[in-house]
């Protein structure tokens, strides 16, 4: 019951000048004496919008909300159940931050091209996936499959999956050439000898 108690809250709290713009239209009657008509509606809808958009540019950007750390082996943990006993254990976790290093194993642009998914391998043999804003991509471009990464990530569901989002490439490691990529590639060598031939 408290919880929808807060959502009402919030939502009254979000939408007051558009709240307070109904109020004036609803009472407008009242408060001039006169009719309201499809002109003063008009005019007063347009006022609500030139306000609004004048209210947004002034306002200050708020500072971004401060991350709350959990451990993410918990996280993990948890995400192996199913059900009810999953939703129950992993509410607390929601909206906190976790990170997790693993195998990077690729990425995927989502279907409404609003993110990117990267498939994450755990050291235990999982597959993780997270999701990152687009603005992201020139960042992922540069993994390797198979690299070592570390990422920071906003715990969410996506369907009834732990998918972090809002995340964050913290640290790649360097991608070490094997020696069979080394020995496909012709040394100089060989190109000259081949080339006089």
């Amino acid at each position: 019951m408290s919880r929808v108690l807060t959502w009402i809250g919030r939502f009254l709290w979000t939408n007051l000048r558009f709240i307070l713009f109904l109020v004036v239209l609803e009472s407008w009657p009242l408060l001039t004496g006169t009719p309201l008509t499809m002109r003063t509606a008009l005019a007063l809808a347009g006022l609500y919008v030139v306000l609004a958009v004048r209210g947004t540019e002034k306002a200050s950007w708020p500072k971004p909300a401060e991350r709350i750390f959990v451990p993410a082996e918990a996280v993990l943990e948890v995400s192996r159940l199913t059900g009810y006993e999953l939703l129950s254990r992993m509410t607390p976790y929601l909206g906190k931050w976790i990170t997790v290093s693993g195998t990077f194993d690729g990425t995927g642009e989502s279907l409404p091209h609003d993110a990117i998914h990267l498939s994450l391998l755990l050291d235990d043999g999982r597959r993780f996936n997270l999701r990152f804003s687009t603005d992201r991509a020139e960042d992922l471009r540069t993994l390797r499959t198979g690299q070592r990464i570390t990422v920071i990530g906003e715990v969410q569901f996506s369907g009834y999956s732990l998918m972090p989002e809002n995340c964050e490439l913290i640290s790649a490691a360097a991608v070490r050439q094997s020696q069979d990529v080394r020995r496909a590639q012709p040394s100089r060598r060989e190109c000259l000898l081949s080339a006089a031939r």
